[in-house]
Parts: C-alpha cells; sequence; structure tokens
C-alpha cells in the first residue's frame, strides 16, 4: 500500500512540474559592433505579423559581432523570430523612403524576405529546439 501511495505521489509531483513554457538560446552573428540594443520578436501566425509578437525581448549589445541571447519562459510552439539591431536605441526598424530596413535584421531559418513580403512558414522553428538557433543578420 506505502509503494502504491509513493507511485501516486510521484505521479502528482511530476505533472505539477510539467511546463508549457521552456527557454530558447539564440546565436545572433553578423552584429555591427556598436553600442546598440537587439530586438527579437516571435510570432505565432502571419497575421499576427509584424504588428502583434506573442513573445517580445530587448537586450543591450556587447558591442561584438556575434552574441548569444537566452529567450526566457516561451511557450512551446512553433514560431517565426524576427530580429533586428537598434542602433539608434529609438525602439524601432528604421527603414528608408522604399521602405526597406536601413538597421541590421534577420528571421529565422535565415530565411530571405522577397519582394512580395516575407514568406513567414519557411522562417518557422520549434521552440525550444534543443539546440541553439543562429540567426545571421543582413545589412
Amino acid at each position: 500500500m506505502l509503494k502504491v501511495l509513493k507511485f501516486f505521489a510521484f505521479i502528482g509531483f511530476s505533472i505539477f512540474f510539467i511546463s508549457d513554457y521552456a527557454d530558447q538560446k539564440l546565436s545572433v552573428r553578423n552584429l555591427k559592433p556598436v553600442d546598440s540594443e537587439i530586438h527579437v520578436a516571435l510570432f505565432k501566425t502571419e497575421m499576427d505579423f509584424p504588428e502583434n509578437p506573442i513573445h517580445s525581448f530587448s537586450f543591450e549589445s556587447i558591442e561584438q559581432q556575434e552574441q548569444v541571447l537566452y529567450l526566457k519562459e516561451i511557450e512551446k510552439g512553433d514560431y517565426l523570430i524576427a530580429i533586428f539591431q537598434d542602433i539608434d536605441k529609438n525602439q524601432e526598424l528604421n527603414k528608408n523612403w522604399v521602405g526597406l530596413p536601413t538597421e541590421p535584421y534577420g528571421f529565422s531559418n535565415n530565411m530571405k524576405p522577397s519582394i512580395l513580403g516575407i514568406p513567414f512558414q519557411k522562417g518557422i522553428v520549434k521552440v525550444p529546439c534543443g539546440n541553439t538557433i543562429t540567426i545571421d543578420l543582413r545589412h
């Protein structure tokens, strides 16, 4: 009887500690080595992009070309990750008169935007993925 009670207590504790949230390690490469901020946004659906991220994070740059970031307590799932280096720290991705970014930016799977827009599905990654997600910024 005591073994049965211990078993159910173990199962109860296990269920209590299973979480729908996890952390994800992100490596950002090709940064400009200047004092700046790095903004990261996660999107679940194409309809949310680019205005309504599910999760967003901001980090101080360490003024190197590569930086490792830790995204904390993300709901497990599939996301497009968008990132940009905010050189002037104005909290916005600066664009030229045509609408093209003038600050370094990138997407998960190093997906390339096209003339028609962002091919959202090509950038989807599973979080947590068990590995470091690497994003190379474009200038």
